[in-house]
């Protein structure tokens, strides 16, 4: 007989859980090219100034498009009006945010190559005497926090980018300072025994911190060549563990907002050695990288929100910092992203001026547009798309038709990854805009490390970490068995390649998540029509297997309903009916609050219960089938 029970529980239970090992994907390998010396730069390096993206002709092609393109001239009238406001407010302080000086060198990107840049085109003298005390500034900090190097890189980045474009201008004791600002307070600081994590780390941090001292590097070439190889040699030799994350299909494993902020990187560095070296070292022919592009474009619901999976933030989408970065693929081969000027008209005017800790690369973004040759046709993005590698996803979108409507996203993966959650299958679900399953998506981190410190970023089984619900899988759209925490060790990959179904559909191995609690996990998504979803768990339970429970994390008011629930938000009604098996239990759990006080507090957030006893299977292969419907 089957059982619906709703009932409000304010607690979960965490048990303890042991180590089991670390399962592989396949591995993907790339060797950048790398001849790099300091009698390869002496021969190579580009005898003109500007040498970091910007060069004097594609100034001369930048100019040009402000003056005939209307994207290009609003663009750069809000460079204008933000190099304005700059020209009035006090300069940047060394003030940290907990353990971080990262705001502080962001802001300084945007202000020093929004000054350069504005000089540049203007000739201002208003625009280089406030350079100049920017750089001055900064300089004269006593160091850039090393010990949070993101910082460093970030700063270095934005002194570079003001004495290679403005050198010639300013004044030679504010170039001499910078120069030895950043050998110091960049370049030696690298230089460590023994040497910084993010040298050889496989995520954001690599392609940052080599990035922005690659800038440093470029610029002190001349004045210390030996000391440029290394830095630009060490780069080349490490920058390939961090790119073939992007392997095989684009998919970054640590979400669509850390795709930004490490591919804006990646493009800068290849740009810059572009216009110093006439080379990019083939960085552009790693596995996957030219093809995330479109999975960035993939990741936006009709919601017009990011899929916020990991430590991804869900509000950037198409953003002025988004839509920028899509026009360096752009620019170099059309089938990657689409160029939109309505859609950049639109980021322009959505975007404050003073912005300037998200949008710090609007100057970057502004000398790739001008480079658009012409608009081609494109390749449309797919319907139904799976993303491999270390933290696989999988989207099935709306019908070429109804592209606003049917929206899924879920992924596997495994929780040890950078930025990593235990939301190996979880699933985002939209219809018609409306997010039905939501992630909880990403945490401020200076407020949570004030509480948990350090261990906020330990990632081992029984790490702190996870006692957090925006971390562990009771936070997440996915499968629980008994009450405990998953394997963080275990993977998740994709099974078989469900796109080439009728219907679409994804399929998920979670097997590896539970500690031989289950012999079997497998979860499978399929689109059964335009308004509805599809959620197949086939298991094979065990003697260990004392209860499964199925979870959606959703914000939407809640009906009890003899097969289940209903659903209702935003003038909208979603049902959720469990077809198999016939015995279970639905429960209710608020969220609101949530269950620590430094939780991240989500309005209106509950975890709905579906809770299953092994017996209700009759035997040990189990299946679990939820139909999310939306009937109006």
């Amino acid at each position: 007989m089957r059982k619906r029970v709703i009932i409000p529980i304010l607690t979960f239970f965490i048990s303890a859980t042991v180590y089991a090992g670390i399962q592989t994907e396949q591995p993907y390998t790339f060797k950048p090219e790398n001849p790099v010396s300091s009698v390869w730069l002496s021969k190579h390096l580009s005898s003109q100034t500007p040498r970091l993206i910007l060069t004097t002709t594609v100034e001369e092609k930048l100019i040009e498009k402000i003056r005939t393109d209307e994207v290009a001239e609003a663009f750069y009238n809000h460079l204008k009006k933000r190099g304005d406001l700059y020209l009035g407010v006090d300069l940047l302080e060394r003030i940290k945010t907990g353990k971080r000086l990262l705001t502080i060198s962001r802001k300084a990107i945007a202000r020093i190559s929004t000054l350069a840049l504005l000089y540049r085109v203007e000739k201002d003298e208003r625009y280089l005497s406030r350079l100049e005390a920017e750089l001055n500034n900064v300089c004269d900090f006593e160091d850039w926090n090393p010990s949070h190097f993101l910082d460093v890189a970030e700063m270095a980045f934005a002194v570079s980018i003001g004495i290679d474009w403005c050198g010639a201008y300013l004044q030679k004791e504010t170039v001499n300072k910078a120069k030895h600002a950043l050998k110091e307070k960049a370049l030696l600081a690298s230089i460590k025994d023994p040497p910084y994590g993010w040298i050889t780390s496989e995520h954001n941090w690599n392609q940052v911190c080599h990035g922005g001292l690659s800038a440093a590097a470029i610029v002190m070439a001349e004045d210390e060549p030996d000391l440029a190889a290394m830095i630009l040699s060490r780069t080349l030799d490490n920058i390939t563990y961090a790119l073939v994350s992007y392997a095989p299909d684009g998919a970054f494993p640590e979400g669509p907002t850390y795709w930004l902020y490490a591919t804006y990187y990646t493009t800068i560095m290849i740009s810059m050695f572009e216009s110093a070296f006439q080379t990019d070292f083939n960085l552009r022919e790693a596995p996957g990288f030219m093809e995330s592009a479109r999975y960035s474009l993939l990741t936006i619901a009709p919601s017009a929100e990011f899929y916020n999976y990991f430590d991804a933030g869900s509000g950037a989408a198409l953003s002025l910092q988004h839509v920028g970065l899509l026009s360096w693929f752009d620019r170099r081969d059309e089938r990657y992203c689409t160029y939109d000027p309505k859609q950049f008209l639109d980021a322009i005017e959505k975007t404050p001026v003073d912005d300037s800790r998200n949008d710090r690369f609007s100057t970057i973004s502004l000398i790739w547009l001008a480079q658009i040759e012409q608009i081609g046709e494109r390749t449309p993005l797919p319907t139904c798309w799976i993303g491999r590698g270390p933290n696989p996803l999988g989207i099935i979108r709306g019908s070429a038709e109804n592209l606003s409507g049917f929206y899924l996203a879920a992924k596997g993966g495994r929780a040890s990854l950078n930025h990593g959650n235990m939301d190996a299958g979880s699933f985002i679900f939209e219809l018609n805009g409306v997010r039905w399953s939501i992630d909880p998506g990403n945490q401020g981190y200076t407020a949570l490390e004030k509480i948990m410190g350090n261990a906020l970023w330990q990632r081992g089984q029984d790490a702190e970490r996870w006692s957090l619900l925006t971390k562990n899988n009771f936070g997440h759209s996915t499968l629980t068995i008994n009450d405990d925490l998953y394997d963080v060790d275990g993977y998740v990959p994709v099974a078989g390649s469900g796109c080439d179904s009728v219907p679409a559909a994804l399929t998920f191995d979670m097997t590896g998540l539970f500690f031989g609690r289950l012999d079997k996990a497998v979860r499978r998504f399929q689109k059964k029509d335009e308004k509805t979803l599809l959620i197949t768990d086939e298991l094979q339970v065990n003697d260990s297997t004392k209860s499964v429970t199925w979870a959606m994390m959703t914000r939407a008011g809640i009906e009890g309903q003899p097969a289940g629930v209903l659903l209702s938000q935003e003038g909208h009604v979603l049902r959720l009916d469990v077809t198999s098996p016939d015995s279970f239990e639905v429960h209710i759990v608020p969220l609101d609050p949530p269950p620590l006080s430094y939780d991240k507090h989500i309005d209106d957030l509950k975890r709905i219960e579906i809770r299953i006893l092994p017996s209700a299977f009759n035997g040990p292969n189990g299946k679990i089938s939820v139909e999310l419907n939306g009937i109006l």
